[in-house]
């Protein structure tokens, strides 16, 4: 079932008023995808998120029920993470930002967003 965390969604809504939007009009929610169509959930996100948790061919399949007839799909991935340009559930890839995570062994990482129907 849906919770809503200071955690993650916390950081999230921080980092949308930081840009100014209108965090006022923006519900952050974190839950299992798998379970969300049973929870009332399918056809209900603009955006969906994924952090490393899986391939973006897996994740596609989880985030398309999920979305709206324009959502996206946001995943984060490795610079080695290979993927097809179009998804399960007609989700095609938009765009692509790569960028370095500090630290003792500086690693690149990619932002990667795929839209559905052709949003």
């Amino acid at each position: 079932a849906p919770s809503q965390s200071s955690g993650i969604c916390g950081t999230i809504e921080r980092a949308l008023a930081a840009v100014g939007l209108d965090t006022g009009r923006i519900t952050t929610t974190q839950m299992d995808a798998a379970e969300a169509p049973a929870h009332g959930h399918r056809g209900s996100f603009d955006l969906v998120t994924t952090r490393a948790v899986g391939p973006p061919t897996a994740m596609g399949a989880l985030a398309s029920p999920l979305l709206r007839s324009t959502g996206r799909l946001l995943c984060w991935l490795s610079a080695e993470t290979e993927y097809d340009p179009s998804l399960s559930g007609g989700l095609r890839q938009q765009n692509e930002l790569r960028y370095e995570l500090p630290g003792p062994e500086p690693r690149v990482r990619r932002l990667v967003a795929f839209a559905k129907g052709g949003a």
